[in-house]
């Protein structure tokens, strides 16, 4: 009884932590906070839209992304976004772009996001390994929108971009 009570009050405990983590995050990252730690961050999306991106005034932010991509790639055959959580951004960038090919580290994220854009292909896989899985793919636009610093070394993803 003692085992199951304990185990129960891990369990809730763990719980709190990822809202209270979720919370903070919605609030702002602290430098590092997430810096290479991805089970940390894979954890973020036990709860949908851990960002409130949907729900928030992003999609300005999005529309301009997409304004400076379709200004640089007027007819933009393929694009690479690095960290597409649950395809949020996704969903812009595909307006802008023939073929979208998006990595994400947290299945529960490409999940929603197949759901939320079912056209684009979305890998599962670390920036890091960028190389591997594209498979010498080559893109007109490549993304790291606001992704950069949950990497380990963001100079090895950007020369790998």
């Amino acid at each position: 009884m003692a085992m199951a009570y304990l185990a129960q009050a891990s369990t809730m405990l763990g719980s709190l932590t990822d809202r209270i983590r979720v919370s903070l995050s919605r609030a702002g990252l602290r430098y590092g906070e997430y810096s290479g730690n991805y089970d940390r961050l894979t954890r973020l999306y036990r709860r949908r839209d851990p960002w409130n991106l949907a729900n928030s005034g992003d999609g300005v932010r999005f529309a301009e992304t997409n304004r400076r991509i379709a200004r640089a790639s007027p007819d933009c055959p393929s694009l690479l976004e690095l960290g597409a959580g649950e395809g949020i951004q996704t969903g812009f960038l595909a307006r802008v772009a023939d073929r979208v090919t998006a990595i994400e580290l947290s299945q529960e994220a490409i999940d929603r996001a197949r759901q939320r854009v079912p056209h684009a292909h979305f890998l599962k896989g670390r920036a890091e390994d960028l190389s591997p899985l594209v498979q010498g793919q080559r893109f007109a636009v490549a993304t790291a929108c606001e992704m950069l610093y949950y990497v380990r070394d963001p100079g090895a993803v950007l020369a790998a971009l």
